[in-house]
């Protein structure tokens, strides 16, 4: 009966996919708290800027994604995601398995793991994307383990 209990919370626990999704035709008029929103695969209610909190699972991988507001009428728009980090050590909860994970692939998306424990505050994180080829942005959202 063990076994089925550690199985069937497997099954329920999944990876995070969040979604920067960047209006890249005024960010550099208005600024990320107007231009730049997230989302994820949770359904947790889109919000613009910072203050946007990702659900995680432990043990699991999140992805983040950027996404160009509007692709179809700018298709020459790009939103890479470069890197993510810790923002500080030491505060809050250690989510991540790692303090930096970076855009491996060179395909503007960053896949990371979540630690396999459970922690009750949330995490502050920097993520830096790169819109157009322009100099980086960074952006401090969080991270919050499901319980």
């Amino acid at each position: 009966m063990e076994n089925s209990k550690e199985t069937d919370e497997f099954v329920k626990l999944k990876d995070t996919y969040v979604y920067v999704v960047v209006d890249t035709v005024n960010i550099a008029e208005k600024g990320t708290d107007e231009c730049v929103k997230f989302s994820d695969n949770r359904n947790d209610r889109p919000e613009i800027g910072p203050n946007f909190t990702s659900k995680v699972d432990k043990g699991r991988k999140i992805t983040w994604c950027g996404i160009v507001k509007d692709a179809i009428d700018h298709k020459g728009d790009s939103v890479a995601i470069e890197l993510i980090s810790i923002k500080e050590k030491g505060r809050g909860s250690n989510i991540l398995k790692d303090t930096m994970y970076e855009d491996e692939n060179g395909d503007g998306v960053v896949v990371g793991k979540i630690k396999d424990k459970d922690e009750s505050a949330k995490e502050s994180y920097n993520i830096t994307i790169r819109v157009n080829g322009a100099d980086p942005i960074i952006i401090d959202p969080q991270l919050q383990m499901n319980q």
